[in-house]
């Protein structure tokens, strides 16, 4: 499969020189996480940026990048557990989820 060229010449800049240190994402995963966020940078959306589920830090790297690149006055936060998600609980299904099936998720 032939490599794609992001649309934003900035993000290409990005992804060729950045490394992609794990397997977790993909070079088009991370284009379109860089994308959306310039999209919402750009929009004018306020507040901080939060990752949530950062393994060992690839989208982290780019994300962080992208921010300093645009000179971004934003925080931005990262978090992980790194133990994955506690199973859900009875307290976890409510009214407004009557069908939902987690089958497909787990």
């Amino acid at each position: 499969m032939e490599a794609r060229t992001p649309a934003d010449p900035r993000i290409a800049a990005l992804m060729d020189s950045t490394e992609i240190i794990s397997g977790m994402m993909t070079s088009e995963q991370i284009e379109i996480v860089l994308t959306e966020l310039e999209r919402t940078l750009e929009a004018g959306v306020p507040g901080d940026i939060v990752e949530l589920g950062c393994n060992c830090g690839t989208t982290t790297i780019f994300i962080a990048k992208l921010l300093e690149r645009r000179g971004e006055p934003r925080e931005y936060h990262v978090y992980d557990s790194f133990r994955g998600l506690p199973s859900s609980g009875p307290g976890d299904q409510g009214p407004e989820w009557p069908d939902w099936d987690p089958a497909p998720w787990q």
